[in-house]
């Protein structure tokens, strides 16, 4: 075996893989966004008649609400956890459902320091054939 051959072609091989990984990200870049100029419009089209999905011919495209919480002063937090003793709330970070549920079912107790980010998304179902 010619071991110094080997190593060239593994080589040859290695910096194929690399370059069809840059020309693969490259291009799913670029369709991403496409995609979220094409998510943006129907957010935008969605607000304009004020509904919450569009049906077509080629598929249906659904407006929800997506969620996130988070805190920024977690001592506070702990604080506020064992006080309440609501100790589902907790993880390394905020328990995304168990702070929905608290927000929901105690506006008189909000969590200390909570953010809530609220936004529209686009949710694509393809039509029937």
């Amino acid at each position: 075996m010619d071991v110094n051959k080997v190593v060239k072609v593994f080589l040859k091989i290695r910096e194929a893989k690399s370059r069809l990984t840059r020309e693969y990200d490259a291009a799913i870049a670029k369709l991403d966004e496409q995609q979220a100029l094409l998510n943006n419009a129907l957010l935008d089209e969605c607000k304009t008649l004020n509904v919450e999905s569009i049906r077509t011919e080629a598929g249906t495209a659904f407006r929800t609400i997506k969620k996130r919480y988070w805190v920024n002063d977690w001592a506070a937090v702990e604080m506020f956890v064992y006080e309440n003793q609501a100790l589902d709330l907790l993880e390394r970070r905020i328990a995304q459902n168990a702070a929905k549920t608290w927000t929901d079912e105690n506006p008189d107790k909000p969590i200390p320091s909570l953010i809530v980010d609220s936004k529209y998304s686009i949710t694509i179902r393809r039509g029937k054939p």
